[in-house]
């Protein structure tokens, strides 16, 4: 088994963290660093990612996210965004970060902006990019070891956390999708249920 296939073995859904282990720095650094290089649609990255290390934040979130335990009991706990529709039109400050001093070839990002511009519910379409950057998270994180667990966002409760903890950030530009709590297993891996290949791939 190659070191791929290792890794989407290692992964499952974590309920429960040994909360007296902290993910290293440079681990944290590499995860989100796989998060940020992973593919978007037309290369827009409509994402942002909070990470979480404070014990009352990841507290606070937790109520947020129906009371789940190993939210705060995780070591790290990542809130992905989508940016708001607004980010995407002329003169916002994430078309000038990505298309301004020329970075990009005129042509091509006259192509980009057009495709953004077309897109009838960029909202959706942002929220949709964010699993792919959170899928490469995950990924990451089991190539280290690292264990995690997908949480669905609750945007408003959640929002409320973020703006009492963090509350110079930027909130009103994006939208919470979903969350990854990461950490270390507290209890060996459960078995995994998952239809047969010949269920859900047809060849052809």
């Amino acid at each position: 088994m190659n070191e791929l296939m290792k890794a989407v073995n290692f992964r499952h859904a974590c309920k429960s963290f040994d909360e007296t282990k902290s993910i290293p720095a440079q681990a944290i650094g590499e995860i989100v660093e796989a998060g940020r290089l992973a593919p978007s649609s037309i290369g827009m990255q409509p994402w942002h990612f909070l990470v979480v290390q404070k014990p009352e934040m990841k507290a606070a979130l937790s109520q947020a996210c129906n009371n789940q335990k190993h939210v705060a009991g995780c070591s790290h706990f990542i809130v992905l965004l989508a940016r708001k529709p607004h980010n995407y039109e002329p003169g916002s400050v994430l078309l000038d970060e990505m298309f301004g001093n020329g970075k990009v070839p005129a042509e091509r990002a006259e192509f980009i902006l057009s495709m953004v511009k077309s897109l009838p519910d960029k909202l959706g379409w942002a929220k949709s990019q964010t699993y792919l950057a959170g899928a490469q998270i995950m990924l990451a994180a089991a190539a280290l070891g690292i264990d995690s667990c997908p949480i669905a966002g609750n945007p408003g409760p959640e929002a409320q956390a973020i703006a009492k903890f963090v509350p110079a950030f930027p909130m009103a530009d994006f939208e919470v999708v979903w969350n990854i709590a990461l950490g270390y297993r507290a209890n060996e891996q459960p078995p995994r249920m998952r239809l047969p290949m010949e269920k859900i791939v047809t060849f052809v």
